[in-house]
């Protein structure tokens, strides 16, 4: 086969593997130059030497902190470098598994795992290199007797993807209990790790002492064994040479035998052995061997001690064994008992020259075993010594990198949100803050976060009301402006009725005093008549007299026809003004009632800027420190709303007394209409009394005249003239009294305009007052918009900023307190209403 049909078969290969693993590809891929999956390549897996090599190569890619990002970046020489060596199927496979455009679309599987959104290309890249080890198998040769090494090769295939797989799921995971681990559980964490470090250490440190402290108690061992040894020795030399105590020798022999041997077996057995030198072991295997020939001489002494014991001797013998040795009782004795001791001499000089035959090289080793333990015993120290530096130093810098790395991540994030609280501080409320983590740090962020948003809301709402509440001032000083207007209009027209009222009743007295005078005339008159009844002679000179004196009142007459008349129009004219100033109290009334609804709007919006306010100092509460200086704001916010709110209080007051007082002039202006309509009905009869006293005159004057032309009827007309002035008297009389009744109530008609002229400025002063509080409020306000544009807030109106704090509280997380939310749905339907 050709290497270009090589190349065909392997891309077809490739595509259909690829098809089984679920992949789909965007473009063609260059398939490289390795060996085709074959029988060829199996052989090759299955060779131990090339396997080894794989496995190497393999391993040290998964130990590189970058092997997942280098199969998420394309980073394909890594990849290539390990994978190709397992045939073209498996090394093109992670060549487009490199590639982002070819990862699995397994959204529902990450879902189904629990795993965040933002590693979806994680899991897919273990479950496909799953899937390539079953696509790959399926493409390898039966197993036969000519291809043994095909199971080998899967089964190394599957497991290296198996390892690879589980070490990027264990990574992953990790982070992503990482990810919504709170501050809390990762201090406890590292805390925890820190602790097990140090355990770790600590038993590893101690472990280590206990086993150098068992090898220095084996080296003191070795080196007590080796005295004994020594002692051995010399307890022997000194049988000899010394001194020989037939009673204690066996016993001393015994004990020094036994304790060497007992010490001996004690090192020969110690459980250390296996971790020490192979070549300090050997040593001692070699001074055990050379211990199993010496431990046959030791039978031999025993023996030969034990014989000499139970032979009799004398006690010259045993005196001179026990000063001066076997050597010299042996050199110097001749009698019989010498054979005895030269056979004990010669046999125990045997023993002990057989024994000495491996003392030295036995003593030799025990020597080197000492000193090859003690040098083991000083690599282990040092090796100790190095190894705790070595871990200290491991420990203290994973340590060091954990926490450096832990706290650089939160001082940075405190920072962030420091610098957000410091815009904040500087009245910038447009920040905003994004951090995805779920941990406090997190938590406050996205607290904060909601906390610029309900305060820049707060602040453009404050701002608008702000406004309305100056364009209302501005109304209600307009208002005013027109109430002030009408009641200077009505305080000028009471003022001309007083003048009119005091012209009518400076007319009703001189009235009053023409019907006086004119009572004395016609006692006058009377007088005359009856003069003339008695004297008929001067008859003709009274009549004359008469008829001037009728002449006279029917001209007086005439002019209190002429003043009853212009007293009428007086009175006319007064119950018209009388009836005008009540419609202007009416309009008075209504305009009072519109201010009094302007003074219901400004309390509204004053429990609503309180409403604010406390909003405001709940959220500046939230925002801790750096909410001071709203804090600040909130409350002047406070007492401008109490302050408005009393300002209020006080205009409703003084507004309902001027609506009383109002009343009250309407009542008396009612009053005064009813009572000018009174004083029109009696001045009407007082001139049709006038009238007809004038034609009676005339009536007097006409028959006065005939007297004078018949004086025979002069009796019979003066009779009918006294009956006339009877009559006339009566008339004036009545004149009289209904004059009185309307002097009274032209009185009580002036009473009333003037407590009406008295309401009217006391509405004035009051309306002013009402003009000076709302210029106050007006200035308080302007004041406040100054302090509100010191803000730097967003540009979105208000209804965007409630549509997008609603949509942000729909998105908050279940971390959030209830009390939290239960706060921003207050605030929001606070600024709803």
């Amino acid at each position: 086969m050709s290497r270009k049909e090589k190349h065909e078969n392997a891309s077809r290969l490739i595509m259909n593997q690829n098809s089984q693993a679920g992949l789909t590809r965007s473009g063609s891929m260059p398939v490289t130059d390795a060996i085709c999956l074959s029988a060829d390549s199996t052989s090759f897996l299955s060779t131990d030497t090339n396997w080894f090599s794989f496995e190497k190569r393999t391993r040290k890619l998964l130990c590189r902190k970058d092997c997942t990002k280098a199969a998420m970046r394309a980073r394909e020489s890594d990849l290539t470098m390990v994978f190709t060596i397992a045939g073209n199927v498996i090394s093109c496979f992670f060549q487009s598994l490199t590639t982002r455009n070819t990862l699995l679309n397994t959204g529902a599987l990450t879902a189904a795992a629990g795993f965040p959104a933002s590693e979806n290309r994680i899991i897919p890249l273990c479950v496909a290199s799953i899937r390539a080890a079953g696509a790959v198998s399926d493409r390898i040769p039966p197993i036969t007797d000519s291809n043994p090494g095909a199971k080998v090769a899967i089964y190394r295939l599957s497991m290296i993807t198996g390892i690879l797989s589980q070490k990027v799921c264990i990574i992953y995971y990790f982070r992503y209990i990482l990810y919504y681990m709170k501050l809390n559980a990762k201090f406890s964490l590292t805390t925890g790790l820190f602790v097990a470090l140090n355990v770790a250490l600590s038993v590893f440190l101690i472990a280590s002492f206990l086993r150098v402290s068992e090898l220095r108690r084996f080296q003191s061992e070795t080196g007590n064994t080796i005295t004994d040894w020594f002692k051995l020795r010399v307890t022997l030399t000194d049988m000899f040479s010394v001194s020989f105590d037939t009673d204690t020798a066996d016993e001393l022999w015994e004990e020094r035998k036994n304790s060497f041997k007992t010490r001996f077996d004690t090192v020969a057995n110690f459980p250390l052995l296996d971790s020490l030198n192979p070549e300090t072991v050997k040593i001692l295997d070699n001074s055990r061997n050379l211990f199993d020939l010496i431990a046959n001489t030791f039978e031999t002494i025993d023996y030969e001690i034990e014989q000499l014991k139970q032979t009799p001797l004398s006690n010259t013998t045993k005196g001179l064994l026990k000063s001066n040795g076997i050597s010299s009782v042996y050199n110097n004795t001749a009698n019989l008992e010498s054979s005895t001791i030269a056979l004990f001499y010669l046999r125990l000089n045997n023993a002990i020259y057989k024994m000495n035959v491996y003392s030295d090289p036995f003593q030799n080793l025990l020597d080197d075993f000492h000193d090859a333990l003690e040098a083991e015993v000083g690599a282990n120290i040092s090796r100790l010594t190095i190894r705790s530096y070595i871990l200290l130093g491991i420990s203290s810098l994973l340590m060091f990198f954990l926490i450096t790395r832990m706290t650089g991540k939160i001082t940075s994030r405190l920072q962030t949100i420091s610098g957000e609280t410091g815009n904040l501080a500087r009245k910038d409320l447009t920040g905003v803050l994004i951090d995805h983590n779920k941990d406090e740090i997190g938590d406050l962020s996205r607290h904060l976060d909601h906390t610029l948003e309900a305060l820049n809301l707060f602040m453009t709402s404050v701002k608008d009301t702000a406004d309305e509440a100056t364009g209302l001032s501005e109304s209600i000083n307009f208002s005013a402006g027109e109430v002030t207007a009408a009641t200077t209009e009505i305080s000028s027209n009471i003022e001309s009725m007083e003048r009119q009222f005091d012209n009518l009743t400076r007319a009703v007295g001189n009235a009053i005093e023409a019907l006086e005078s004119m009572t004395s005339f016609l006692g006058t008159f009377v007088s005359d008549i009856n003069f003339q009844n008695s004297t008929v002679k001067e008859s003709t000179r009274s009549i004359s007299q008469m008829n001037e004196s009728i002449t006279l009142i029917s001209r007086k007459g005439q002019e209190k026809v002429l003043q009853i008349e212009s007293l009428k129009k007086v009175a006319v004219e007064g119950e018209e003004k009388i009836s005008h100033t009540e419609n202007l109290l009416s309009g008075v009334t209504t305009q009072l009632d519109d201010v009094y609804s302007f003074i219901e709007m400004i309390n509204s919006i004053a429990e609503q800027t309180s409403i604010l306010s406390m909003n405001a100092a709940i959220e500046s509460a939230h925002a801790g420190e750096a909410g001071k200086g709203f804090a600040v704001v909130a409350d002047e916010i406070q007492k401008l709303a109490e302050s408005t709110a009393e300002n209020a209080q006080q205009i409703t007051a003084t507004l309902t007394e001027i609506i009383s007082n109002v009343q009250k002039a309407r009542a008396s202006s009612q009053v005064a209409t009813s009572a000018f309509a009174n004083t029109s009905g009696v001045i009407t009869e007082l001139s049709a009394t006038l009238h007809e006293i004038v034609d009676e005159i005339l009536t007097v004057d006409e028959k006065s005249t005939k007297i004078s032309e018949q004086s025979e009827t002069i009796e019979q007309s003066t009779g009918e003239l006294s009956n006339k002035t009877v009559k006339l008297d009566i008339l004036r009389k009545t004149v009289v009294d209904e004059i009185g009744q309307m002097e009274a109530i032209f009185a009580e008609a002036r009473n009333g305009i003037s407590e009406v002229n008295t309401g009217t400025g006391d509405i004035l002063s009051r309306i002013m007052n009402i003009n000076e509080l709302s210029t106050q409020s007006k200035h308080k306000m302007e004041h406040l918009h100054a302090m509100l544009n010191e803000f730097t807030t967003s540009s979105k109106g208000i209804e965007e900023l409630k549509e997008g704090t609603s949509a942000l509280t729909d998105k908050r997380q279940p971390e959030i307190s209830e009390l939290d939310d239960l706060e921003s749905a207050a605030f929001l339907e606070g600024l709803n209403d």
